[in-house]
């Protein structure tokens, strides 16, 4: 009975399942994999070994000999919520996991600014990737420094394999912080998600 007296139940197994599902912000057409760990001392071997995304039931297959179990998928554009349902052949345990990361069709990683400190003379490099899985260059490519927008150009690399954007700013004495945007003509996303930004540079 909880602290408020207000009953509830709680599933007890002889047997555990672990999330092991690892889902970074995966770029459209990727192949995804939803994982989940099995542990039984009395039935080493599930009778039942699903995952369920967004309500479609699909089979988990063991990896070699451990007990690891999984599946892959290409999901399509958004968030997807799904979960597990483990059978010992007795007992069903069903361990909801919520939703994954959002499908995007382009993603911004590295993003980073160098050197990490310095004068107000030295110039501040932010620099951030940018991958789309149609290969379609952004029509809007802008890093904002202490919310102050600022244009990005391409440095190197290729849109659908990786190119990299830059700009390089000298910036007043103090703390600062900054996020990227960018926009392939259709969708617009930034890097981090708000409203988190990265930290940074530290200019004395």
């Amino acid at each position: 009975m909880a602290f408020n007296g207000i009953p509830y139940s709680l599933q007890v197994l002889p047997f555990d399942v672990i999330n092991k599902t690892k889902i970074v912000t995966p770029l459209d057409g990727s192949l995804l994999t939803f994982a989940a760990e099995y542990e039984s001392t009395a039935h080493p071997v599930p009778t039942l070994s699903v995952v369920d995304i967004d309500g479609e039931e699909f089979s988990l297959t063991a990896v070699g000999t451990t007990n690891l179990y999984q599946y892959q998928a290409v999901l399509s554009q958004g968030e997807h919520y799904y979960r597990f349902r483990f059978s010992d052949g007795i007992h069903l345990g069903v361990y909801e996991e919520g939703e994954t990361a959002h499908v995007l069709p382009f993603v911004l990683s590295s993003g980073r600014v160098t050197p990490a400190s310095g004068g107000s003379t030295v110039p501040f490099k932010f620099e951030v990737t940018y991958t789309h899985s149609a290969g379609l260059a952004p029509v809007v490519a802008n890093v904002y420094v202490d919310g102050v927008t600022y244009g990005m150009s391409k440095q190197s690399g290729g849109y659908r394999s990786g190119a990299v954007f830059a700009q390089t700013l000298t910036l007043s004495a103090g703390s600062h912080e900054y996020y990227f945007v960018f926009n392939d003509g259709q969708t617009s996303y930034p890097a981090p998600f708000g409203p988190a930004t990265f930290k940074g540079p530290q200019v004395s």
